[in-house]
């Protein structure tokens, strides 16, 4: 019993033991964690330096402190928070920033003034130094921190150097007038990184980089930013920063310079630069690559390298080392200050990929333009979007275009002498651009090369190889008799080069033109589909011709799309006059056809006795005793084939309106009426292509004779028409003057006591349409004479009279129009006299009145020969 009891203390010792060990461990690490994390606020600088903190602690600061000794290791090996809400810590130009190496956070912490750590004859990290640690800056600002070596040695991140393994992230942060100084100086705000010394990275995010600058006497690298391991800059912004070598050898980045791992992404860089005196080099005004570089969705302006012996590079230098990527960015704006300046805005030694960007206006001295210096590196243009290169490109190596994109190639790019590769996508000529002096030109199965500019290029692709069909678009200039021409040293591959289309510009003059293309050594690789072509007066049957490399031209006819003013004159100038006199006279000739027991009423006419309740003088729209108003829409659909020109399709649509007096009794039993009337016309003419609107108006007079059973017609109107038309060769839009005269005379003819009337009549009409002068889209002068027609239509109508005022008709008439040409000139060319044939009109129609004050009518005529279709007119009339 005893062991047993001994045992069971020994048990229960042991367990209190284990107890009481593992809560003593677990208060120490949660003490270790920072779990009792203190809140510091200092008031002074003094404050601040006897502060004592522990891992976990957050110092903050309640007022702005000014330094009377450097900060250095005072807060090395903590976890440790800075609290600054926006107040400074001053260095006075003469005390040391923070060293850090655990993990730490600067939020809204002013470092202004503070020197650089030193050591032997070097110096670096103006602010803070990061050695070995993590450390985050958020809504700081750095202001006029240095670093100084006194031009013995390096001075290494004016305000921010992140060495030896650490980890560092930058957010909503400002660096403004910091600078690195020294025989070497690296990275006037921040060098992440510097010998080997470990793997360092840091992001930089929606950061402000301004008026930062490095100074070296012998090399300066990187105004802003110096970075020889892992860096991200995203949404920030780099103004005015600098790299100065005026009294140096070697000048790279004015804002930026990368030897390590790089990716800036919408960031603008503008106005930074590299200046020196007569260094060996200044390169990169903005930026300087030696590594890897991604840029994407970025502006990088206004920048320039500065140095009379030599500058490369007024945005972007890429050295032998380095592969640049640019995407979806604009370089704009950038140049070279020198007299031998090498890439206005990029300079390539090693290799550039472009992928959907802009260069444009940058340049490499005083006046000569240039985007990219090419020295002996690799270019190549990616991407399925459009890159433009708008100031040529200069220098040797190879340049490939791959990718489904488009290259537009502007400016001088005579300059460039090795070999070209277009292996896939599109690459436009831009206008007064020149093409590669290229050794040697490469073009894959299904690329585009498109010369048509507006100007004659002669381009010599030196060694061609072609694999697979090519596509080559050239321009032809007739005003010359001259094109494009293409020619090559020597020629190998299996492929074709096959020419889509003609880019045409002028008027040929002749029959027959033949004008060269291709020389020997591309002629018979040269295909081509023969087809009409239009040139803005003729049409032209073009061919290839592989025994001499010439493409030849013969005449065929009339350009359809010279001939609109001459089709709108015809159908919606004059047709428009000859329908409108039709409409304004409808039904008013069957104003005396009422039966004879109704017409007796008409010698009451005026008196004052007649009560206007007995006769029937208007079936429709015709005033009775009273005056009235009516009103007439209308619309046509039809073809019309004219002579000495196209069949065009033509839709018409409008509207009358006018009033009247009613129906008075004159002399010697003549009865009259008189009225005015306003219209608006619209119609649209199409043909091989073209097509016309038209909009426009005019304002008429009319009057109304009767005399027994004979009747007499007259109106008189003037108007204007707009026309907008859509050729092959674009948009053109002249104006139109019409008047016409008509005059329309019959007689009724009644049966079957006076149930059916025959009423034989016709019309005649003059019309004057004047289109005036006018330049077409494709350059030609279009001169016109006054239209001036005559216009012939008897007619037989054969008229119901029936109970209830109910009355419809048949109708056909025959038209002529005669002495209805106009002279029309396309410069000096008189083009096709064009005219309406013959053709006949007839239909049926239906009338009724509904009481003594409304009337009513509608009525559909076809129309064949000359024109084929029909109209529609609607009327109602009512009594005053």
């Amino acid at each position: 019993m005893k062991a047993a009891e001994h045992f069971a203390n020994i048990n229960t010792a042991m367990f209190y033991y284990k107890a009481i060990t593992t809560v003593f461990i677990f208060v120490l690490f949660f003490c270790s964690s920072g779990a009792y994390a203190n809140n510091i606020n200092v008031d002074n600088f003094n404050e601040l330096i006897n502060s004592a903190p522990q891992s976990g602690d957050t110092i903050t600061f309640t007022n702005n402190l000014t330094s009377y000794s450097s900060i250095s290791e005072h807060f090395e090996n903590l976890n440790i928070t800075f609290e600054g809400n926006n107040y400074y810590i001053n260095g006075l130009n003469t005390f040391v920033g923070f060293i850090v190496n655990r993990e730490s956070l600067f939020n809204s912490v002013n470092i202004i003034n503070c020197k650089g750590q030193e050591y032997q004859n070097s110096a670096f990290a103006g602010a803070i130094y990061n050695t070995d640690g993590t450390a985050e800056i958020t809504n700081s600002r750095f202001s006029g921190n240095f670093v100084d070596s006194h031009n013995l040695d390096f001075g290494v991140g004016g305000a921010v150097y992140n060495l030896n393994n650490g980890t560092m992230s930058i957010n909503s942060s400002v660096f403004e007038n910091n600078y690195a100084s020294g025989a070497g100086s690296y990275g006037g705000a921040i060098a992440n990184g510097y010998a080997d010394t470990g793997v360092e990275n840091m992001t930089i995010d929606n950061s402000i980089f301004e008026n930062n600058h490095a100074y070296g006497t012998v090399i300066s690298y990187g105004g802003a930013i110096y970075n020889r391991e892992n860096i991200k800059i995203n949404n920030s912004i780099f103004t005015n920063n600098y790299t100065d070598i005026t009294d140096g050898l070697f000048g790279y980045g004015g804002s930026i310079f990368n030897i390590g791992n790089m990716e800036i992404n919408n960031t603008k860089i503008n106005g930074s630069y590299v200046t020196g005196a007569n260094s060996i080099a200044a390169a990169g005004g903005a930026i300087y690559n030696e590594a890897d570089l991604y840029i994407k969705n970025s502006i990088i302006n206004n920048s320039y390298a500065e140095d009379p012996g030599g500058a490369s590079g007024g945005a972007i230098y890429n050295d032998i080392d380095g592969t640049t990527t640019i995407e979806n960015t604009l370089i704009e704006n950038n140049k070279l200050i020198t007299n031998n300046g090498l890439g206005g805005a990029v300079g390539n030694k090693g290799t550039l990929i472009i992928i959907n960007s802009t260069m444009k206006d940058n340049y490499e001295n005083d006046s000569v333009k240039n985007d990219i210096y090419n020295d002996n590196g690799i270019i190549k243009f990616e991407g399925e979007g459009t890159t433009n290169i708008l100031s040529g490109i200069d220098g040797s190596g190879s340049i490939e275009k791959n990718g489904s994109g488009v290259l537009n190639l502007g400016g001088n790019n005579q300059r460039y002498s090795g070999s070209f590769a277009l292996n896939a996508g599109t690459l436009n000529l831009l206008k007064d651009a020149d093409y590669f002096s290229a050794g040697s030109t490469v073009f894959g199965n299904g690329v585009n090369f498109n010369m048509q500019n507006g100007q004659i290029n002669n381009i010599n692709f030196g060694s061609m190889t072609l694999n697979g069909q090519s596509n080559i678009f050239p321009d032809v200039n007739f005003k010359t008799n001259t094109m494009d021409t293409i020619s090559a040293v020597s020629i190998s591959g299996d492929g074709t080069i096959f020419v889509p289309n003609l880019n045409l510009t002028g008027s040929p003059a002749g029959n027959f033109i033949s004008i060269p293309f291709a020389d020997n050594i591309l002629k018979d690789s040269v295909k081509y589909n023969q087809r009409i072509i239009k040139t803005p007066i003729f049409d032209y049957l073009s061919s290839y011709n592989s025994l001499n490399g010439y493409f030849d031209f013969s005449r065929q006819g009339f350009n359809s799309g010279i001939l609109v003013s001459q089709i709108a004159a015809q159908l919606a100038g004059y047709l428009v006059e000859t329908d409108t006199f039709n409409n304004v006279f409808s039904n008013l000739d069957m104003v005396m056809i009422a039966q004879k027991n109704k017409r007796a009423a008409l010698q009451f006419l005026n008196q004052s006795a007649y009560t206007g309740n007995s006769a029937l003088f208007s079936p429709v729209l015709i005033p009775e005793q009273r005056g009235g108003a009516w009103f007439k829409p209308y619309s046509i659909l039809e073809n019309v084939p004219l002579k000495n020109g196209p069949t065009v399709s033509n839709v018409g649509y409008g509207s009358l309106f006018g009033a009247e007096t009613e129906l008075r009794k004159i002399k010697r039993g003549w009865y009259g009426l008189f009225g005015g009337y306003g219209m608006y016309n619209g119609s649209h003419q199409a043909y091989d292509g073209n097509g016309i609107y038209n909009n426009g108006g005019l304002l008429g007079a009319y009057g109304a004779f009767y005399k027994n059973n004979f009747f007499s017609l007259l109106t008189v109107n003037a108007g204007a028409n707009s026309a907008a038309a859509n050729t092959y060769f674009g948009r053109e839009n002249f104006t139109m003057l019409n008047t016409g005269i008509s005059q329309k005379s019959g007689c009724n003819l009644a049966l079957f006591n006076d149930k059916l009337i025959i009423q034989p009549s016709i019309m005649t009409s003059y019309v004057f349409v004047n289109t005036f002068d006018y330049s077409g889209s494709a350059g030609v002068d279009i001169n016109t004479n006054p239209l001036n027609a005559i216009h012939i239509e008897p007619q037989i109508k054969l008229i119901g009279n029936f109970k209830n005022f109910l009355q419809p008709y048949i109708s056909v008439s025959m038209v002529w129009n005669i002495i209805d040409k106009a002279k029309f000139r396309a410069n000096d060319v008189y083009l096709p006299e064009l005219s309406v044939k013959p053709y006949v009109r007839y239909g049926a129609g239906m009338q009724k009145r509904w009481g003594e004050r409304l009337t009513g009518f509608f009525e559909a005529m076809i129309r064949n020969g000359g024109r084929n279709g029909i109209g529609f007119q609607l009327g109602l009339r009512i009594s005053i």
